[in-house]
């Protein structure tokens, strides 16, 4: 009431703004009668039959799109994740059709930007580009391109160089629609984490991916970290397991054909050592049957010297000069010893295939000329003795 607050208005009309210790009110007014407390009216109340219209129409709402409070996490009978699955496997089939009318939508919205990029980009330039997973990448755009999509190396940077011309041949658009990068993320980190709990051998197959799917501060270091420590064969940079059992294979192929060319060296040297041996043996047998014939020469030159000799005790000076003639036509037309082979190209081998048959030969007639030259030497004496 008015009463309350009269000649207090600048309290009651700062309430608002200003903290007062607090707020006087006059009690009784002029007359001695009571006036009430000043207080705040409360807020209106809405109707009970409008609140339950409300909440009839957002259960019509849920049955009508299929999506109920269990379908966005609120807690229901459904305990396990099989059955809440379930639930929302319900709640998306029964929205399907805005899920494909958006697809169909930002697909459309795809090739009109497709059909506007050769006649913006009409000049050659760089143009940034956010992968799936957010990552930056960076492409050239040249309209005089030869081709489509060409790729380039760049040793010095470690990088592929991508040059698009989008003026050459035709493209389109595939659009999906459904969870975000970073939620497939997280759901597949979930889904790791459990099988590496009913598996923690498979830590050194999966490792890597298990990091890559992590979303906390050094998941990627972690990730490169285990990468090393995955072997290659499982990675794919290295050989498999048919690619090494090749490999063990060649190389027992190769030391097999190490050992083989190593038996073959050592029987060479084996046959050329005894085929040396075997040429030192005819050499030796050549230089013993040498010497047998110089002794036998010796011999015969000196049987024959002491027979000139006692020939010549009784010889006249003119049978002495018949017989020095005769000797020397004998030596004119002898043939030199020294000709028989030339030493500048001598060959043992040659030499002994050569004269190996002449030395048998002589070996076997040698007993009968042994037997002969008594008679010669028995007959010579007779001759003399004619002379």
């Amino acid at each position: 009431p008015v009463e309350a607050i009269e000649g207090l208005e600048n309290y009651w009309s700062t309430a608002n703004i200003e903290n007062h210790a607090y707020l006087p009110y006059n009690h009784a007014d002029e007359q001695g009668n009571a006036v009430p407390t000043p207080s705040k009216a409360p807020a209106p109340m809405g109707a009970p039959v409008y609140m339950d219209g409300m909440q009839t129409a957002n259960m019509e709402m849920m049955m009508t799109s299929g999506q109920y409070d269990q379908t966005f996490g609120e807690q229901s009978q459904e305990l396990s994740g099989v059955s809440i699955d379930k639930r929302i496997n319900q709640g998306n089939r029964a929205t399907f059709h805005f899920q494909d009318a958006q697809a169909n939508t930002i697909q459309f919205v795809g090739k009109i930007i497709i059909d506007l990029i050769p006649k913006i980009y009409d000049t050659k330039r760089i143009v940034r580009i956010l992968g799936e997973d957010g990552s930056e990448d960076q492409i050239m755009v040249d309209p005089q391109a030869k081709e489509a999509i060409v790729q380039n190396e760049q040793e010095a940077e470690a990088k592929i160089q991508t040059i698009f011309n989008p003026n050459v041949g035709k493209f389109d658009v595939v659009a999906e629609c459904g969870p975000s990068y970073d939620t497939k993320r997280a759901e597949a980190f979930d889904a790791m984490t459990g099988l590496l709990k009913a598996q923690p051998a498979l830590s050194q197959v999966i490792g890597d991916l298990y990091m890559g799917s992590a979303d906390f501060p050094g998941a990627d270091k972690l990730q490169e970290r285990m990468r090393n420590w995955i072997p290659q064969s499982i990675l794919g940079t290295g050989p498999s397991e048919q690619e090494q059992q090749m490999m063990q294979q060649l190389q027992a192929s190769q030391q097999a054909i190490q050992e083989l060319t190593q038996q073959l060296a050592e029987k060479q040297s084996y046959i050329s050592i005894e085929k040396q041996r075997a040429d030192i043996d005819a050499l030796n047998h050549l230089a013993l049957r040498y010497e047998n014939e110089r002794q036998d020469s010796i011999q015969a030159f000196k049987a024959e010297t002491d027979r000139l000799k006692a020939i010549l005790a009784n010889m006249k000076p003119e049978q002495m000069n018949a017989i020095a003639q005769k000797t020397y036509q004998e030596i004119e037309v002898q043939q030199p010893p020294a000709v028989e082979y030339d030493q500048t190209q001598f060959d043992p081998s040659q030499l002994i295939q050569e004269y190996l048959p002449k030395i048998q030969e002589p070996n076997q007639q040698q007993p009968l000329q042994m037997e002969q030259q008594p008679q010669e030497m028995q007959q010579q004496p007779n001759q003399t003795q004619g002379i």
